[in-house]
């Protein structure tokens, strides 16, 4: 049975979409899921206006894909979250039964503070067909009170009601999820909270390793320069920033020729001023820094440092620890549950205090033993680890098999529809949608085309005709942008 996505992609970076969090995740997880299941056919939200040039460069391979077609939406970056919380009007159509694409069965998001508004809009495909729509939302970031206290109540109140209206909610890992669990019960009645427990999946999906492993150098190439720990997180006080290099200024201090290559894809002047903000001036006589790099780049820079230092206030999965282990540099964690599940069990190098950063940092960085035969046998049973549980390709099965399972759930097909299908398709075993109407017209008493048939009281739309051909035995293949459908039993 063929499966049609909308996905409403909350790109945050419109402006330079190659460090946008959500080109890893279209990527990493719903691209694998696409390509491995030939009827899956996706209908994404795309930057467009002033951004349209830039999205055809930076998502080249998603737009010549031929079962992905873009949808251009306005596109602006004017405020951050802006393409989370806002919906735009470019998008009534897919919920318009007279509309150019009603036949949705999946809407997938990342924008839990619109989803409440896309369920309103999608009322009537419920109500005239009895065919309901899967509602998927995909939490890359958590904006609850203490991660992001800035933001207002409104959104926050926004998004704990777009956790309850999904059907599925996908989350990096239990911390992120428990965590969204608290913000909501000031939100949600106790009902509500349970179904958000209920209906939470841990897919910790999004993480290109097939396009990051391309990028490791070996230890022999990364050999010769000074000891030098990468900081592949965001600069905020979330990932402890001053704590951590605090060590490295220790070391620095002492007369070893240390160094620190931070990067982040957030703008300069922004995360400059944060940064200085937060560390004393002495400590930007040994960073080296860059800002808004795209992916391959941050990734080529990356490869060349030897540790990086995994540690946070509120920790969830972090993509940029994930791949800085893919690239081969030796992790040091923090020491807490929600980490050590995504560390390989036996996993030496662990700390909990300064102390033990400290030695682990002299250890591998000064002493050199991130390049020893001990260090780099568990960099490669870290990778296997990533490999096996949290690149994409392990994970949308399970969202592909919770998806189909909800969208197969019968429901009573109007009077007289069944019978009206199967006598106007009885000869045949292949139909276009096109095919298919003038059929239905002419075995119709009311002799109508399908996009005539949403009018009057006895109106039905498109999306009712192709859910009960497919309760029938046939099977939309999925293979054109609108539905080609097959007989199959």
């Amino acid at each position: 049975m063929g499966l049609r996505v909308l996905y409403v992609a909350g790109w945050s970076s419109p402006h330079n979409l190659e460090t946008d969090s959500t080109v890893s995740w279209v990527r990493g997880f719903v691209l694998p899921w696409i390509e491995a299941r030939p009827d899956v056919f996706l209908h994404v939200t795309v930057p467009g206006g002033p951004f349209e040039s830039q999205s055809r460069a930076a998502l080249k391979d998603l737009l010549e894909h031929p079962r992905i077609r873009p949808v251009w939406t306005l596109g602006d970056d004017r405020r951050q979250y802006r393409e989370m919380t806002q919906w735009q009007p470019e998008l009534d159509r897919f919920d318009d039964l007279r509309g150019e694409y009603p036949w949705i069965d999946v809407v997938l998001t990342d924008r839990p503070a619109a989803l409440p508004m896309m369920v309103i809009r999608t009322e009537s495909y419920v109500s005239h067909g009895g065919w309901r729509r899967v509602y998927v939302v995909s939490n890359q970031f958590l904006f609850d009170q203490v991660s992001t206290p800035y933001l207002s109540p409104t959104l926050r109140r926004a998004q704990s009601y777009g956790w309850a209206e999904a059907d599925i909610t996908m989350w990096h890992g239990e911390d992120h999820r428990n965590r969204a669990i608290r913000e909501a019960r000031q939100w949600l009645s106790s009902d509500q909270v349970a179904k958000v427990r209920e209906r939470s999946r841990l897919y910790l999906g999004g993480l290109q390793f097939e396009q990051v492993m391309p990028h490791a150098r070996t230890v022999a190439e990364r050999q010769g320069g000074p000891p030098t720990l990468v900081w592949g997180t965001a600069i905020n006080r979330a990932y402890m920033p001053q704590e951590i290099l605090e060590e490295y200024d220790r070391l620095y201090a002492t007369g070893h020729p240390v160094r620190v290559r931070v990067m982040t894809s957030s703008r300069l002047p922004e995360d400059n001023h944060r940064l200085r903000e937060m560390l004393p001036e002495r400590y930007m006589t040994w960073m080296e820094w860059y800002a808004q790099l795209p992916q391959v780049s941050f990734w080529k820079l990356a490869s060349e440092g030897h540790v990086f230092v995994a540690g946070a206030k509120k920790s969830e999965l972090s993509y940029g620890w994930s791949e800085l282990a893919m690239l081969g540099l030796v992790g040091v964690y923090q020491d807490k549950p929600e980490i050590r599940a995504t560390v390989v069990p036996g996993w030496p190098y662990w700390w909990s205090n300064d102390g033990e950063l400290r030695t682990w940092l002299r250890h591998l960085l000064i002493d050199g033993e991130w390049a020893g035969s001990e260090a780099q046998t568990w960099v490669e049973r870290q990778r296997a680890f990533l490999l096996d549980m949290f690149a994409g390709s392990s994970n949308w099965p399970r969202l592909d098999a919770d998806v189909r399972s909800l969208e197969a759930i019968p429901n009573p097909e109007k009077a007289g529809i069944r019978e009206l299908i199967e006598r106007c398709t009885a000869d045949v075993d292949e139909l276009t949608l096109d095919q298919f109407s003038r059929r239905l017209a002419a075995y119709s008493k009311f002799g109508r085309r399908l996009e005539q048939v949403n009018e009057g009281r006895y109106g039905q739309g498109k999306s009712v005709y192709r859910k009960v051909l497919l309760r029938l035995g046939w099977s939309d293949v999925c293979d054109t942008e609108t539905p080609r459908f097959v007989r199959v039993t």
